[in-house]
């Protein structure tokens, strides 16, 4: 069910959306029309006709797409892959600027080549002219609109069976002041502005358009709306972290790579081969497809838990952040059956996976080494010894993730750690697990 912001390659997989610069040509062609088709032939996909590949429809995308008025901002919004968000149930409220508000926008920035405005990402830019109906949001001319409109003028309004298209005379530029992202009017950007907080695809909360908080829509229950999660936000408060969106931030969802930022994660998948051993999972839908089971622990240990330990045929993962109560080394030891490893991923192992853009698992498995390997089983008693310490400062977090095959055996999988004080505690409490750590 993972949704891309770019849409989706031709053998299934989520196309990476391109962050395209907003152009203006210097070079003696001034026209605004002829420097985004420019910009669109080289993110290719001039001559592509959007409304041939569409059917008709009575959503905001559809209304736009054939408004011979609204041409340059129907490219912008394809070329951004903004177009599912458009085209969601709502109801959302979307302010086009026509295509005189872009020949004026590239007469103003013509020979400004330095100017912050033309490094605004083309996504951004679409995502600053949404406003999300709700409350008083949906109020027609109410505050939540002119905080967005700023002194732009809306020409015409069309009703929508998602919501409302508003044609507007001027491209609404995100502004930047001290800090806090506005919206409205063609106003400038400040190059030393400071950038947003929350990246996309990163395990935080990317707030959504409008007045309305993460926390609000998630009591909403909007976590899981297609404009969410195709969008991005709210990650953090929704529970859709995932390395596959740290790899690829267009990815909306992706629950086969799930991480949670408090307590432990247990997934479980079924019918994974009566082989005992983790090569077994190459190629399978191990951390590709939805788990079968899926539960965080919150208020227990780093034990596989009841009733699914020992499911015959299965693979599981048991991860979380993993936050040091002091300073010093720290040896993990494992027990399992029947075959799993530990793997410890610093920030330095995320970067890597999104820099070489590696399937979260190959890379897990191939790329980073494991802490402890058992090749065959252990039993609840028996404990493998780590390759060494590691050492950690207090408040430090590390990620800790263990796989594991089970064949037909009793399938526990309990994981260790004697403290810089030497005690020795087993399992792990899940109170040490917290990415934002306080002790």
């Amino acid at each position: 069910n993972a949704r891309a912001r770019g849409g989706f390659k031709s053998d299934g997989r989520p196309r990476r959306a391109r962050s395209v610069r907003l152009c203006v040509c210097v070079s003696g062609i001034t026209m605004a029309r002829t420097c985004l088709l420019a910009l669109l032939a080289v993110a290719g996909i001039v001559g592509a006709s959007w409304a041939q590949q569409q059917q008709e429809g009575c959503t905001v995308m559809d209304l736009i797409q054939r408004r011979e008025d609204l041409t340059l901002v129907t490219k912008a919004i394809v070329a951004a892959g903004f177009e599912e968000t458009l085209l969601s149930p709502g109801p959302l409220r979307f302010f086009a600027p026509d295509d005189s508000a872009f020949l004026r926008l590239n007469e103003k920035y013509a020979g400004d080549s330095a100017s912050a405005v033309l490094d605004l990402d083309l996504y951004d830019l679409m995502r600053s002219h949404l406003l999300l109906e709700g409350g008083r949001a949906a109020a027609v001319g109410g505050s939540a609109e002119q905080d967005i409109l700023g002194g732009a003028r809306v020409l015409d309004r069309v009703g929508a069976c998602n919501g409302e298209l508003a044609v507007v005379d001027r491209v609404l530029i995100p502004e930047i002041r001290g800090g806090e992202q506005r919206r409205g009017g063609e106003g400038t950007l400040d190059a030393g502005a400071p950038a947003e907080a929350c990246a996309p695809g990163e395990c935080c909360d990317l707030q959504p358009p409008g007045d309305f908080s993460c926390e609000e829509q998630t009591g909403w229950g909007k976590c899981w709306e297609d404009w969410m999660v195709v969008g991005g936000y709210c990650r953090q408060s929704c529970g859709r972290c995932s390395f596959q969106s740290m790899v690829d931030p267009t990815i909306g969802e992706s629950n086969a790579t799930r991480v949670v930022n408090d307590g432990i994660l247990y997934q479980q998948w079924w019918y994974m081969g009566s082989s005992n051993r983790l090569s077994s999972l190459d190629g399978s839908r191990f951390m590709r497809e939805e788990p079968d089971v899926d539960l965080v622990i919150e208020d227990g240990e780093f034990y596989a838990p009841e009733p699914y330990k020992g499911y015959p045929e299965s693979a599981s993962r048991m991860g979380g952040y993993f936050c040091a109560p002091s300073s010093g080394n720290y040896t993990f030891y494992l027990s399992s059956d029947d075959s799993a490893w530990l793997k410890i991923m610093d920030d330095k192992d995320v970067r890597i996976m999104k820099t070489l853009g590696k399937d979260p698992f190959e890379y897990i498995s191939t790329e980073v080494p494991p802490m402890i390997w058992i090749d065959g089983f252990k039993r609840e008693s028996e404990w493998k010894d780590p390759l060494g310490p590691k050492a950690m400062k207090k408040g430090e977090v590390t990620y800790l993730e263990v796989q594991q095959k089970n064949g037909w055996g009793r399938g526990h999988v309990n994981l260790g750690v004697v403290l810089p004080s030497g005690d020795f505690i087993q399992p792990i409490p899940s109170y040490f697990f917290h990415k934002n750590c306080d002790v």
